[in-house]
């Protein structure tokens, strides 16, 4: 079984819940945990630490940030600019999602 169809159902089900902005990110991760068990591939140790480190240590100090506010103009300025046909894909897709047509109340949640 080809790993792309069951990372895109994951990503596809935490962005069900209203955007990105709904993201649960503790169901997200172990998700992604699982896959890692299920095929053979590992995340570089030292990735894995310091997402988890950087994610404590802010959601210490404020317990209601959103990891992915403070994320997002360095991805959206990656989507906008970058040349990688993925990243361009990923744009696309977050600005028509799956029925290929702009829709802005479903693009602003």
């Amino acid at each position: 079984m080809p790993i792309l169809p069951v990372l895109a159902k994951v990503f596809d089900q935490a962005l069900e819940g209203g955007g990105v902005k709904n993201i649960n990110f503790q169901v997200l991760a172990s998700d992604l945990a699982q896959i890692t068990f299920d095929y053979p591939f590992r995340i570089p140790h030292y990735f894995a630490l310091i997402i988890g480190v950087l994610e404590g240590i802010a959601l210490v100090g404020n317990p209601d940030i959103a990891i992915v506010d403070k994320a997002y103009p360095y991805i959206a300025q990656r989507l906008l600019t970058d040349e990688f046909p993925r990243l361009k894909n990923a744009l696309r897709n977050t600005i028509y999602g799956k029925s290929g047509v702009f829709d802005v109340k479903d693009s602003l949640m």
